[in-house]
Protein backbone atom coordinates (compact mmCIF):
# COMPACT_ATOMS: atom_id res chain seq x y z
CA UNK A 1 0.00 0.00 0.00
CA UNK A 2 2.33 2.23 -0.73
CA UNK A 3 1.85 6.06 -1.99
CA UNK A 4 -1.43 5.82 -0.02
CA UNK A 5 -2.02 8.96 2.43
CA UNK A 6 -1.71 12.53 2.05
CA UNK A 7 2.04 14.00 1.16
CA UNK A 8 3.54 16.16 3.68
CA UNK A 9 4.65 19.52 2.50
CA UNK A 10 7.09 20.61 5.36
CA UNK A 11 9.89 17.84 4.63
CA UNK A 12 10.94 18.24 8.29
CA UNK A 13 6.99 17.17 9.88
CA UNK A 14 9.30 14.62 12.49
CA UNK A 15 11.61 17.45 13.61
CA UNK A 16 8.38 19.33 14.51
CA UNK A 17 6.47 16.33 16.01
CA UNK A 18 9.73 15.34 17.99
CA UNK A 19 9.63 19.26 19.24
CA UNK A 20 5.67 19.21 20.04
CA UNK A 21 6.06 16.12 22.20
CA UNK A 22 9.61 17.45 24.15
CA UNK A 23 7.57 21.11 24.96
CA UNK A 24 4.64 19.02 27.26
CA UNK A 25 7.85 17.77 29.19
CA UNK A 26 9.66 20.57 29.79
CA UNK A 27 5.98 21.72 31.22
CA UNK A 28 5.54 24.30 28.65
CA UNK A 29 2.94 24.88 26.16
CA UNK A 30 2.04 24.06 22.51
CA UNK A 31 1.10 26.59 20.51
CA UNK A 32 0.87 27.45 17.00
CA UNK A 33 3.18 30.88 17.42
CA UNK A 34 5.88 28.48 19.21
CA UNK A 35 5.75 25.85 15.93
CA UNK A 36 5.99 29.22 13.66
CA UNK A 37 9.13 30.32 15.95
CA UNK A 38 10.46 26.98 15.53
CA UNK A 39 10.30 26.74 12.00
CA UNK A 40 12.04 30.71 11.75
CA UNK A 41 14.74 28.97 13.93
CA UNK A 42 15.65 25.74 12.36
CA UNK A 43 14.09 26.27 8.89
CA UNK A 44 14.73 29.90 7.58
CA UNK A 45 15.87 29.03 4.16
CA UNK A 46 12.31 26.56 3.43
CA UNK A 47 10.39 29.49 5.23
CA UNK A 48 12.10 31.99 2.78
CA UNK A 49 11.19 30.03 -0.25
CA UNK A 50 7.80 28.97 1.08
CA UNK A 51 7.10 32.74 1.48
CA UNK A 52 8.28 33.45 -2.24
CA UNK A 53 5.71 31.82 -3.82
CA UNK A 54 2.86 33.80 -2.06
CA UNK A 55 1.04 36.80 -3.43
CA UNK A 56 1.97 38.86 -0.24
CA UNK A 57 3.53 38.43 3.21
CA UNK A 58 0.33 38.90 5.31
CA UNK A 59 -1.06 35.91 2.80
CA UNK A 60 2.07 33.51 3.22
CA UNK A 61 1.84 33.92 7.25
CA UNK A 62 -2.08 32.81 7.03
CA UNK A 63 -1.50 30.08 5.26
CA UNK A 64 2.22 29.33 7.18
CA UNK A 65 -0.34 29.05 10.13
CA UNK A 66 -3.09 26.98 8.50
CA UNK A 67 -0.58 24.18 7.45
CA UNK A 68 0.94 24.08 10.99
CA UNK A 69 -2.82 23.35 12.15
CA UNK A 70 -3.20 20.82 9.61
CA UNK A 71 0.33 19.06 11.07
CA UNK A 72 -1.15 19.16 14.30
CA UNK A 73 -4.15 18.28 13.68
CA UNK A 74 -3.04 15.22 11.39
CA UNK A 75 -0.90 13.72 14.27
CA UNK A 76 -3.72 13.71 16.97
CA UNK A 77 -1.69 16.69 19.37
CA UNK A 78 -4.70 19.00 20.63
CA UNK A 79 -3.68 22.94 20.74
CA UNK A 80 -5.87 23.82 24.15
CA UNK A 81 -6.16 27.32 26.11
CA UNK A 82 -3.15 27.07 28.29
CA UNK A 83 -4.06 26.24 32.44
CA UNK A 84 -2.55 25.98 35.54
CA UNK A 85 -1.31 22.16 36.30
CA UNK A 86 -1.62 21.00 40.16
CA UNK A 87 0.27 17.72 38.93
CA UNK A 88 3.38 17.65 36.77
CA UNK A 89 3.92 16.37 33.59
CA UNK A 90 6.14 13.31 34.25
CA UNK A 91 3.48 12.48 37.48
CA UNK A 92 0.73 12.05 34.59
CA UNK A 93 2.93 10.24 32.71
CA UNK A 94 3.36 7.69 35.53
CA UNK A 95 -0.08 7.63 36.17
CA UNK A 96 -0.82 6.70 32.41
CA UNK A 97 1.99 4.11 32.28
CA UNK A 98 0.07 2.38 35.55
CA UNK A 99 -2.91 2.38 33.54
CA UNK A 100 -1.82 0.98 30.93
CA UNK A 101 -0.03 -2.10 32.72
CA UNK A 102 -3.11 -2.45 34.55
CA UNK A 103 -5.44 -2.86 30.72
CA UNK A 104 -2.62 -5.12 29.46
CA UNK A 105 -2.54 -7.84 32.47
CA UNK A 106 -6.23 -7.73 33.16
CA UNK A 107 -7.23 -8.26 29.51
CA UNK A 108 -4.07 -10.47 28.41
CA UNK A 109 -5.89 -13.85 28.53
CA UNK A 110 -8.13 -13.03 26.17
CA UNK A 111 -7.37 -13.27 21.99
CA UNK A 112 -6.58 -10.22 20.23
Amino acid sequence: LSGQGHKELIPFTDDILVYMRKRPEEEKYVRVFHLMQWVKRNHMSWLTEYFRDKNSEVVACATFRRLLLRIVERHRFRLREPCISKVSQQVLHEVWLGYAATLWNKYEPYEK
